[in-house]
């Protein structure tokens, strides 16, 4: 909107820089995780699903729709500490360290929040999809990559792709050795700011 891109080159501006151009985390990830190949030359949802849920549908590399979702794994994380009464922070290391492809693995309320959590995903998800579906130009999505820190969480691909009935597969950007410098950040977590980095897709 161009209302909330004027705040933001007015802040910017007021800081004494010199903007060059707007990107969108849509677009980053279409750029980091699309792939030269049929599969992907197709109309896919890419969706990173972190603090906040982003998501993009191309076709190719050409992004037709996006927005951004409320629901994501700082929100489950807010309401597990409201569940248990704890901190945020313990919150988000009980799901962290979450295992959803062993049925007893995982506590209680923890379970349930992250199923919640993946069916509010997956409804905002399908509301986004008939929308487009029903757009001109609009068309069928056979494809959804799935990024961000919920791949740290096994089996959330899979129950996510089960709440959606389209085959998700679950993509990250490559790190060199090194290349965090022995940072505590996960690799998962990096397809956005790896798109916001380049200008071009990958070949």
């Amino acid at each position: 909107q161009r209302d909330m891109v004027g705040r933001l080159l007015a802040a910017i501006r007021g800081a004494g820089l010199r903007p060059e151009g707007v990107d969108l985390s849509a677009f980053a990830l279409i750029r980091s995780l699309y792939r030269h190949d049929p599969e992907h030359d197709g109309r896919v949802l890419y969706l990173n699903v972190d603090g906040l849920t982003n998501m993009a549908i191309a076709e190719g590399a050409v992004c037709r729709f996006t927005r951004v979702v409320g629901g994501g794994l700082e929100a489950m994380a807010s309401q597990l500490a409201e569940r248990l009464s704890m901190p945020v922070a313990d919150a988000r290391t009980m799901i962290a360290a979450a295992d959803l492809t062993v049925l007893d693995a995982v506590e209680g309320d923890v379970r349930t929040v992250l199923e919640n959590g993946i069916r509010e995903i997956a409804g905002e998800v399908r509301n986004s999809l008939d929308f487009h579906r029903s757009q001109e130009g609009g068309g069928e999505v056979a494809l959804v990559v799935l990024s961000g820190a919920a791949l740290d969480v096994p089996g959330f691909a899979d129950a996510l792709q089960a709440e959606l009935g389209v085959a998700v597969t679950r993509e990250t950007v490559g790190i060199a050795d090194g290349a965090l410098g022995g940072a505590p950040v996960s690799a998962q977590r990096l397809a956005i700011a790896a798109g916001l980095a380049v200008e071009e897709t990958g070949r």
